[in-house]
């Protein structure tokens, strides 16, 4: 069994690396820390605008991409410090579902 990240995981790999190198470097991060909220609208506009915010929801949801494709962009954001809300949300969305089962109730709500 093959438990390597697909060519294509890859290259979301090195595509939100370089984009959190750009958008969030560690200076950013630290001033970001010592803000009231440690939040950036402009960069969570940018993070919405590549569709991470919809990685590892089903499409017939209007999601994009698998719940893998969702872990390379959670170990990046990790990697970068990301700060702001996108692990807090991603992490609600899924709390009740750990083996990725979408009801249509469950998925209204977000």
């Amino acid at each position: 069994m093959d438990f390597a990240f697909s060519e294509e995981q890859e290259m979301l790999r090195r595509s939100a690396r370089d984009f959190l190198a750009k958008e969030c470097p560690p200076k950013v991060v630290r001033k970001l820390m010592e803000g009231s909220d440690a939040y950036d609208p402009t960069l969570w506009s940018k993070i919405a605008g590549l569709g991470w915010t919809a990685l590892g929801i089903p499409e017939e949801y209007g999601g994009v991409g698998s719940f893998l494709d969702l872990i390379v962009v959670l170990e990046e954001a990790g990697r970068a410090l990301l700060p702001g809300p996108y692990f807090a949300i991603r992490t609600s969305r899924n709390r009740s579902s750990s083996t990725r089962i979408f009801s249509s109730a469950y998925c209204s709500l977000f």
